[in-house]
């Protein structure tokens, strides 16, 4: 039954595979082919740039751009370009955003091959051909168009040029005969020598610019860099294809203009933060290579940070990825070249130190008349040269052998085309579990993200619960002012620490769509004097004026949510205190038409710039790092301002201005209504004369707490720590009329306590009493059989309301 679909599935795939084969066979060899051709004369051919490397390019650089332009960090976006344009098919970059309809970045190469930041391209770019590609922040359920991304590209164009050499420089080179070069040996791309041959991008380049001179180069073999300075400087050699001026080199070479530029870098492990400067790690150790000027310059510019000197690339790069030194430091063209061919995955470029390395020819002091030729030699090579050569080197060679090694496979592989079908069935099942693998991770991720709110929620709110419950009842008793006004601050220190736990809570829950509001009515001048009270202390303390302009066409009473309202009045009034050092904070509320509410809040403070306006309702957002570190805070308030006043089908704004204040505006919609109602109007405890209630709840505090609470209310209150104690009383003691159940206890916790007393008493009330308050916990909660469900810490009317309610 099997060997059919088996035979029909050969019988299609067998053709098309060898179809595909072929093709990819004759393809490679074409390619290999054209870039392994020698140019027969002065023209250098070019090879046309290929579109889907341009593609390719822009996807990765839109990729990468998602992080920069998702916290708007410009500054940071900037440094990231500037080593995107290392890929020499870039000519010019804009990055668009799309909701301002404005460029953010510009910017582009000039001659020097320096990268230059501006509000506009020069005119020549309309000339060049571009591609654009969205940049798109994927989220867990939706994707956000970020921007634009459109980078410019030429195809090279090479031309014939001649140069002249003076009569002289033709005698010297007539009488030379033989140019003896030195290289790195092992210095890829830009110099090797392998089997006895010089390769690398200086090699091309040497051989295009001395084609035509009637003269023989010939390589005098190294084992070093070191070693090849130690012969130039012995007269050995006469010249260097690639070396970096420096003052102790001038003393016995001469260079010419730089005719390769590239930025210094530093490789790390990966996950290491990126850094601009060593002084932030300068307790760190780096390895340079032996005789690199980078290490006259560094260890001049740095003399207490340990730097080594090692032989090759390889040695240093396998030090950084055994921990015997922190970073390798070198151009960022070598060590890419070097991590995507023997370390990628452990290793990446993590910093970017000031400035470059320039790369000229260095000639022997004593014959002065070389540099003069090379002068004239390097002025064959233009960009477009550059660029070929470059891309022979930095990717099409690693290619080629990528390619090379997969058809070959495939060609061998599908002499024996069944093995050929296991085998990509195989691969088939293995990119499967990956992908299953990868969303399994995602999904878990979530959940464990959900589960840490969840564990935090509880965590917090236990002690909180302690902290109120206990200040509630020291309240009660009989106290002098002093210790009076002193508990009456810690209870109100607690409940603002409680509001910043509400803050984090819910920020979550408004990202996951799943707050909720619960209008009443309320007194809005009730709400104005309690946020007021709570800046009371902190306008003290810094001397601020506060002035307040009160609408007398405001009624005393609206429909709403009361705790959103005052959650968005108290942290934009908290922010203007935070921020104002001397001055002024002045509300002021006025009744509009059509139910509208508008609040303007204002202050003399720091103010912001353009710029930290776009971001400050976002989330974790404060201004500038500065006023992140002077300030503190978790950077919410605001992000959460702003989505309950859209949630509550209002608007938020502000205007501002650096050193001399910002104003915040919002509207409210809220309808006046006759008064407020009150389920308790007089903190009178009830009477449950009669009524006996057990409480399970493992926590000692937490025990002693609701025992207060329920003192003087004429309850039996019995007490135990374990579900199976709970069970066991229920069974036996039929007078229990209400059961408060904490959900989180050792073995069996209050869903499992619940089930159990539900299978044989479904009348006794059951009140959950916990930390756990998500939408989730109140509906499983419910599930397992339980009547209601409070929240800790615990609202004291609400409890004995509760109670009552069932008892």
């Amino acid at each position: 039954m099997r060997r059919r679909p088996l035979l029909r599935f050969a019988y299609t795939f067998i053709p098309a595979l060898i179809t595909v084969l072929i093709y990819l066979l004759i393809d490679f060899s074409i390619k290999k082919y054209l870039l392994e051709q020698t140019p027969n004369d002065k023209t250098y051919t070019s090879l046309t740039i290929n579109t889907n490397n341009i593609q390719k390019t822009a996807e990765i650089i839109a990729k990468s751009s998602v992080i920069y332009l998702s916290n708007f960090a410009i500054e940071g976006l900037k440094e990231k370009i500037e080593l995107d344009f290392q890929n020499n098919l870039i000519s010019a970059i804009e990055i668009k955003d799309i909701y301002l309809n404005e460029n953010l970045i510009t910017a582009y190469k000039n001659e020097n091959n320096q990268v230059i930041f501006t509000n506009q391209l020069p005119e020549k770019y309309k000339h060049y051909s571009f591609i654009k590609e969205d940049i798109i922040e994927k989220k867990e359920y939706t994707y956000n168009n970020l921007g634009e991304l459109t980078i410019y590209y030429n195809a090279p164009s090479f031309y014939k040029k001649d140069i002249i050499l003076t009569e002289e420089e033709k005698n010297f080179l007539k009488e030379k005969e033989v140019l003896n070069i030195c290289v790195a040996p092992n210095w890829t791309p830009f110099e090797k020598i392998e089997d006895g041959q010089f390769i690398g991008i200086s090699a091309d380049i040497l051989k295009i610019i001395t084609k035509d001179l009637n003269v023989k180069i010939k390589l005098i073999h190294t084992n070093t860099w070191e070693e090849s300075l130690l012969k130039i400087k012995d007269k050995r050699c006469d010249i260097l294809p690639l070396a970096a001026r420096t003052q102790s080199r001038q003393e016995y070479l001469n260079f010419t203009k730089p005719y390769i530029t590239a930025n210094i870098v530093v490789a790390t492990r990966v996950n290491v933060p990126f850094f601009d400067s060593i002084n932030s790690i300068k307790d760190k150790s780096f390895a340079v290579l032996r005789s690199h000027f980078l290490y006259e310059t560094l260890k001049t510019k740095y003399p207490k940070v340990d730097i080594i000197e090692v032989d090759s690339v390889e040695e240093g790069l396998s030090k950084v990825e055994t921990g015997e030194v922190f970073g390798f430091i070198d151009n960022s063209i070598v060590i890419n070249h070097i991590i995507q061919k023997n370390f990628i995955g452990s290793l990446a470029v993590s910093g970017k130190l000031n400035g470059e390395m320039h790369l000229s020819i260095a000639s022997n002091k004593e014959f002065p008349l070389l540099n003069s030729i090379f002068e004239k030699l390097l002025t064959l090579i233009d960009e477009n040269i550059k660029e070929e050569v470059f891309n022979r080197w930095v990717k099409t060679n690693f290619q080629i052998k990528t390619d090379y090694t997969l058809v070959w496979q495939l060609f061998v592989i599908s002499l024996i085309i069944i093995l050929i079908t296991l085998y990509w069935n195989r691969k088939l099942s293995i990119l499967n579990k990956q992908l299953q693998k990868e969303r399994n991770k995602a999904y878990e991720a979530t959940k464990a993200k959900a589960k840490f709110l969840a564990n935090m929620s509880h965590e917090i709110r236990t002690p909180m619960n302690s902290i109120i419950g206990m200040s509630h009842l020291v309240l009660e008793t009989d106290l002098k002012k002093e210790q009076k006004e002193y508990v009456e601050k810690i209870d109100k220190s607690a409940n603002s620490l409680l509001r910043i736990i509400n803050d984090i809570l819910d920020f979550s829950k408004i990202e996951a769509g799943k707050i909720e509001f619960h209008n009443a009515p309320f007194s809005l001048r009730e709400v104005i004097s309690d946020c007021i009270d709570y800046i009371d202390l902190d306008l003290e303390e810094k001397e601020l004026e506060f002035i307040l302009e009160y609408d007398e066409k405001l009624s005393e009473y609206y429909y709403g949510d009361k705790l959103r309202v005052s959650q968005v009045l108290t942290n934009i009034l908290h922010n203007a205190v935070k921020f104002t050092n001397e001055g002024f904070i002045r509300l002021k509320i006025l009744q509009k038409k059509d139910n509208k509410i508008y609040f303007e809040i204002e202050d003399s403070g720091i103010g912001l710039n353009k710029n930290e306006e776009k971001k400050i309702f976002e989330s974790f957002s404060q201004g500038d790092l500065s006023t992140s570190k002077k300030y503190e805070g978790t950077g919410l308030g605001l992000a959460i301002s702003k989505d309950l006043v859209n949630l509550m089908n209002g608007k938020i704004w502000l205007k501002s201005q650096k050193n001399r204040g910002t104003t915040f505006f919002f509207e409210l919609e809220l309808k006046n209504c006759e008064k407020e109602v009150k389920e308790i109007e007089k903190k009178v405890k009830p009477d449950f004369s009669n009524k006996t209630i057990l409480l399970v709840e493992d926590n000692k505090l937490n025990q002693q707490i609701i025992a207060g609470l329920l003192k003087d209310t004429n309850a039996t209150l019995k007490i135990v720590s374990k579900g199976e104690d709970a069970i066991k009383i229920i069974r036996k003691d039929p007078s229990i009329n209400i059961i408060l159940m904490d959900i989180q206890m050792p073995k069996l916790d209050g869903y499992e306590t619940t089930k159990i007393i539900r299978e044989y008493n479904t009348k006794v009330p059951i009140i959950a009493l916990t930390a756990n308050s998500y939408d989730e916990d109140i509906q499983k909660s419910h599930e397992c059989g339980m009547n209601a469900h409070l929240k800790k810490p615990i609202e004291i009317e609400n409890l004995y309301s509760t109670i009552k309610k069932y008892i």
